[in-house]
């Protein structure tokens, strides 16, 4: 089980970095050594950017309620990460934090293993992984917009004192599924392009 994920995991990476054509082209010039003429102008064309995945909705994530952090709600990602740092010399400064949900860039986190939840697998109610999701991830929400999908984690429980009787494998196999959801939820409808 673990070979197959590592296998599709290596085999997605190298499609996404394989052959092909990049979508820019450059034609440059060719002039004779001995030629005092400069080169003709160089032309460059961009691709125009397309949706890397068909169109998609999700049963899960296309309900606002399964995310833990997403730029068009307020979540655990937008609560106040201001700190204050303490200069060589003694004094403070307060920086202080605002989320952008206008952000050039996005974020997609997934959370580790925090569910406290008693089963092998935690449910979709987000509850000690918001508290994760803002230590770890909120920050990040000041310069992109931030999509953490509240998913079916292993619970600590899971992880440490499964219960008896329970596929362990197939238990495993239900995060990385919930979690490729809503990676392919997010492509298709949230991505634009980014």
């Amino acid at each position: 089980m673990r070979r197959s994920i590592i296998a599709l995991v290596s085999l997605i990476s190298l499609t996404a970095c394989g052959g092909g054509s990049s979508g820019t082209t450059s034609e440059t010039p060719s002039t004779d050594v001995g030629s005092s003429e400069a080169p003709a102008e160089t032309t460059t064309t961009l691709a125009t950017p397309t949706s890397i995945v068909a169109p998609y909705t999700s049963e899960i994530y296309s309900d606002p309620t399964h995310w833990t952090c997403r730029p068009d709600m307020t979540d655990t990602c937008d609560d106040d990460t201001s700190v204050t740092m303490i200069n060589a010399d003694g004094t403070t400064d307060v920086a202080t934090f605002t989320p952008d949900p206008d952000a050039p860039v996005d974020c997609f986190y997934a959370y580790p293993t925090s569910s406290d939840d008693l089963t092998m697998n935690s449910d979709l109610i987000a509850g000690r992984e918001k508290e994760v999701a803002y230590q770890q991830a909120a920050r990040l929400s000041s310069v992109c917009r931030m999509f953490a999908p509240t998913y079916r984690s292993v619970t600590l429980a899971g992880l440490f004192n499964p219960p008896a009787g329970v596929d362990r494998a197939s238990a495993w196999m239900i995060p990385f599924e919930d979690v490729k959801d809503a990676w392919t939820h997010y492509l298709a409808n949230d991505n634009q392009g980014r």
